[in-house]
């Protein structure tokens, strides 16, 4: 999804632009996979397709090695969604979708019996967060540097 939309993205912006966006997303999806490693690690809370509880109660259509919370796919979809819709908006009016989008991938993390609800609403407020928090350090950043900000940050 994301590499079909960085090829609109190259067609309607500008070459340097273009690169920005790319290297944002791609630092933005390191500090959300990092946050995401370093929270799972810490909680160490199984996922629900290995519940005694849940036993035979859900579909197990994955089999995942790692822990449960927060979901990582949720944090990043809605992520970096947040990121491109704040920083491409003003070039792309139906950029918007991509909430639906994280929407539906994230709901599907429930679906597979990878994530219980509670996984889904903490990662899309991580992502949604560290998204933010990202675009202000930016912009920050290149106030600071070069006196100019980036118009659509």
């Amino acid at each position: 999804m994301f590499f079909v939309l960085f090829v609109i993205i190259g067609f309607k912006m500008k070459t340097k632009k273009v690169f920005t966006v790319i290297i944002g997303t791609l630092l933005l999806l390191g500090i959300i996979l990092l946050v995401t490693e370093l929270t799972k690690a810490g909680f160490q809370r199984e996922r629900p397709m290995v519940d005694e509880l849940l036993e035979g109660k859900i579909r197990e259509l994955i089999a995942t090695q790692n822990y449960s919370f927060f979901s990582g796919h949720t944090a990043v979809s809605f992520g970096l969604s947040t990121f491109l819709i704040t920083t491409l908006r003003k070039q792309i009016k139906w950029i918007w979708i991509l909430l639906l989008w994280a929407a539906f991938f994230s709901y599907s993390r429930i679906y597979v019996g990878a994530h219980y609800p509670f996984d889904i609403i903490v990662g899309m407020i991580v992502g949604i967060f560290l998204s933010f928090s990202f675009s202000k350090m930016i912009n920050k950043l290149l106030l600071k540097n070069k006196g100019e900000a980036l118009k659509s940050l």
